[in-house]
């Protein structure tokens, strides 16, 4: 879903009606340009919005871990803190 895709995933095929070969008349082709050019213009729009949301969910995540690490660095910095509290009153 998030993946890279292939450029030529964006592109419009549409069959073009040709009268058959006797009749002598020329193949009108259909060309797509400006429907391309929007397909194009969506499809890098979406990978750039995927990209935001990837980082900044990455970023959030590590402000997360950061946060719970302070956390639990604060409560074992306590712990410490009261046992040499406690040798220093025994005298240790």
């Amino acid at each position: 879903m998030f993946g890279y895709g292939d450029p030529e995933n964006a592109d419009v095929v549409v069959s073009n009606i040709c009268p058959p070969p006797d009749e002598g008349k020329q193949c009108n082709t259909s060309t797509h340009e400006f429907t391309e050019a929007v397909g194009y213009s969506v499809y890098g729009v979406y990978h750039v919005i995927v990209i935001i949301i990837l980082l900044n969910m990455l970023i959030a995540l590590m402000s997360n871990t950061l946060s719970r690490i302070q956390v639990s660095v604060f409560q074992c910095l306590e712990q410490v803190k009261d046992v040499f509290t406690r040798w220093s009153r025994r005298g240790i």
